[in-house]
C-alpha cells in the first residue's frame, strides 16, 4: 500500500471519524475497485493489530434457498453469515470505520419528532387584514342596515367601467314632416270640388244655349215686329 493512501485513510477514519468505502477510495486516488478493496483490507488488519478502534465491514454474496442474497456485515460476523448460505460466491471488503460510531437512528427520530421554528418572516397582506376585520365586525351586527353601513364598498363592475361606443346619430323625423291623414284627404278633395264646379258651370251654359235655341218662331216675329218702327 502506498504511504499517501495509508495517510489519507488514517486521517479520514481515525482522526475525522468518517466511513471510508472502497468506492470513495477508488475515486479519490483513481484506483481500480479491486485494488481499493485490497487497500481497505490491509488497513483494517493493521489497525486491528495495533489495537485501535477501527473496524471493517465486508460484503458476502451467495445463494440461500435458491435465492441469491447480498449480505453486509462486520468482519467478526463473516463466518456466521457464511453458515446461513448454502453456496458462497464471494467475500469483499466494503468499508473501514471507527468501531464506536454513534447510532444515527436516535438523531433521525429526534429530527422527525421535534418542532422546527422557521426564521423566515411571515407573509403579511394589508388587504386580507382589512377584510378579516370587517368580517369580525359584521359578526356582531344584527340589522341589515348596519351590515350595509359597515360592509366595504364593492368595486365597480366591468359594465360600468367600460364606456359605451358612440353610434352614428340618425336624423329623427318629427311629426310635422309627416303628412297627416286629414291633410291628405283635404288635398285630394280640393281637385274634386273644382271638377264639380266646372261640371255644374258647363251644365248651366249648356242649358242656357239650349233654351235660346228652342224659342218659338212667333216670339221671334213679335220681337222683329217690335223692333220695326212705323213709317
Amino acid at each position: 500500500m502506498d504511504s499517501s493512501v495509508r495517510d489519507q485513510l488514517e486521517s479520514e477514519v481515525v482522526y475525522d471519524r468518517h466511513v471510508a468505502t472502497y468506492k470513495w477510495l477508488a475515486s479519490k486516488f483513481d484506483l481500480h475497485t479491486n485494488t481499493a478493496k485490497r487497500y481497505l483490507k490491509e488497513f483494517t488488519n493493521e489497525q486491528e493489530a495495533d489495537g485501535s478502534n477501527v473496524i471493517g465491514h465486508s460484503v458476502i454474496t451467495g445463494i440461500q434457498n435458491k435465492i441469491y442474497r447480498v449480505i453486509l456485515t462486520a468482519r467478526q460476523s463473516v463466518s456466521e453469515a457464511k453458515n446461513d448460505l448454502t453456496t458462497v460466491t464471494g467475500v469483499h471488503a466494503f468499508s473501514a470505520q471507527p468501531s464506536n460510531l454513534e447510532d444515527c437512528i436516535d438523531r433521525l427520530t429526534e429530527a422527525a419528532t421535534s418542532d422546527f421554528k422557521l426564521s423566515v418572516c411571515p407573509i403579511y397582506c394589508e388587504a386580507a387584514q382589512r377584510t378579516r376585520g370587517t368580517r369580525k365586525g359584521l359578526n356582531g351586527i344584527s340589522t341589515v342596515a348596519e351590515r350595509k353601513a359597515v360592509s366595504p364598498a364593492k368595486p365597480p363592475s366591468r359594465a360600468q367601467d367600460s364606456k359605451p361606443v358612440p353610434m352614428k346619430s340618425e336624423p329623427v323625423k318629427t311629426e310635422k314632416d309627416k303628412p297627416t291623414p286629414t291633410s291628405k284627404g283635404s288635398a285630394k278633395s280640393k281637385p274634386k270640388q273644382n271638377n264639380l264646379a266646372a261640371a255644374f258651370g258647363k251644365a248651366r251654359t249648356g242649358a242656357a244655349s239650349a233654351s235660346s235655341k228652342s224659342t218659338p218662331p212667333a216670339e221671334k216675329k213679335d220681337a222683329g215686329d217690335s223692333k220695326v218702327t212705323p213709317k
